[in-house]
């Protein structure tokens, strides 16, 4: 006996749209597993979860980059809704209202999803499942390190052994280009191509002679995913007076503390790393699992966009992408659905359900069906279902009907 589809052609069922999926029990589980490890990690480092409103009134950030992104709602009176796009503007907003009064800085997590309509990037999700982490009114580098050890560490909870983190600054880039007289138009071409990943556009642009060779090498060359604090000193050095400087010292100062925190041999500077979010103001970063094509999660610093009392905050954090982390889970292995199935004989289903909430109170899972029918039929289904064992309860209390394990069910006490 198995689960399909009805005939109902009076009752047709609805189909999913592009972009959405369902989750059925194993993969269902899979995802709660790696969300619980995650939120475990994020309460052990002093993080306290929140979870904002589903709906937003008014979501955008920028100019216009949201446009064409968001899954739009009109409410009773012709209200414009919009479904949340995005944690961190959600987090902005609450900075303001449910979180007010709360002393600094703020350590909140979320595990929530997000919704971005992409209908021209075809197979792109457009419900998002993420796990992330804020902290609010801390600026200085000691709290981006700590977000991007926390990022790190989590991933380690959550069972992703094989990753690597690649750290910029939103200033290092078009600090040196402005400060290098560099016309907005080639810097606008720069950035379209780091958000993309298109190298062989960033190449075009580069080495055309509109940009200063030295960035060139930095963002295409042997100068990308350096770690060494000697290497990113000098780029201290290297870098013109100004913002491009000051972004540099930042990024020596985070990757210092990063290693004070074991994470040297996984963290990198990597100048191209951008983010496509235009709030980001420092620090950016993003994590890249093997095997995984596309980044993971990512973060960064985004000072301004939350407020206090109307007075500007500091705040930085990351979001991680939960979907995405499935395949490489290394130690993500189903459980079994049932530990006990009990199968009931003769009417005796009150006394067999004492049986199995003693059970479950020493933490097993327990299904109680009356026993109808062949009972090795049955037990055919309870092995397709993952049942570990079965019992069958009847005039002579209770018998194991699965191999070797009546010796381990009296060693438990089951009577």
């Amino acid at each position: 006996m198995v689960l399909a589809r009805a005939d109902t052609p009076d009752l047709p069922l609805a189909s999913l749209p592009e972009g959405f999926r369902d989750y059925a029990p194993g993969l269902a589980e899979a995802k709660r597993r790696v969300e619980d490890r995650l939120l475990g990690e994020f309460r052990a480092w002093g993080y306290r979860e929140v979870l904002p409103a589903t709906l937003e009134t008014r979501p955008d950030v920028g100019d216009g980059q949201w446009d064409g992104r968001l899954f739009r709602v009109v409410g009773g009176g012709g209200q414009n809704l919009a479904l949340r796009p995005d944690l961190t503007l959600a987090v902005a907003r609450m900075a303001g209202g449910s979180l007010a009064g709360w002393p600094l800085p703020v350590r909140i997590c979320i595990l929530a999803n997000v919704f971005r309509d992409a209908p021209a990037h075809r197979g792109r999700a457009r419900e998002v499942f993420q796990a992330g982490a804020e902290l609010i009114g801390a600026g200085e580098p000691w709290a981006d390190a700590e977000v991007i050890a926390l990022a790190a560490s989590s991933l380690r909870a959550a069972g992703v052994r094989r990753f690597r983190v690649g750290v910029g600054h939103v200033g290092l880039v078009s600090g040196a280009l402005e400060a290098e007289g560099v016309s907005r138009a080639v810097r606008e071409e720069v950035w379209r191509a780091l958000r993309r990943g298109d190298l062989v556009a960033l190449d075009r642009v580069l080495t055309g002679g509109a940009a200063p060779s030295w960035l060139a090498d930095l963002l295409l060359g042997a100068g990308r995913f350096r770690s060494d604090p000697a290497w990113i000193g000098g780029l201290v050095d290297r870098l013109p007076p100004g913002r491009a400087r000051a972004a540099a010292a930042d990024l020596k100062a985070v990757v210092e503390l990063l290693g004070g925190w074991g994470l040297g041999g996984q963290v990198a500077v990597d100048p191209g790393v951008t983010r496509d979010l235009g709030y980001y103001s420092g620090p950016v970063f993003e994590i890249y699992a093997e095997g995984v094509p596309t980044p993971v999660g990512g973060g960064g610093r985004y000072d301004g966009l939350v407020a206090l009392d109307g007075r500007p905050l500091p705040a930085t954090g990351f979001a991680l992408g939960v979907t995405e982390l499935l395949p490489v889970v290394e130690d993500n292995g189903a459980a079994p659905a049932l530990d006990y199935l009990v199968l009931v004989e003769g009417g005796r289903h009150a006394t067999a359900a004492r049986l199995a909430q003693s059970l479950r109170r020493r933490g097993f899972r327990v299904a109680l069906e009356p026993l109808v029918g062949a009972l090795e039929e049955r037990l055919e289904r309870a092995s397709a279902q993952g049942v570990r064992r079965v019992l069958v309860y009847g005039t002579g209390g209770y018998r194991e009907v699965t191999p070797a394990s009546a010796e381990r069910a009296a060693a438990w006490g089951i009577h």
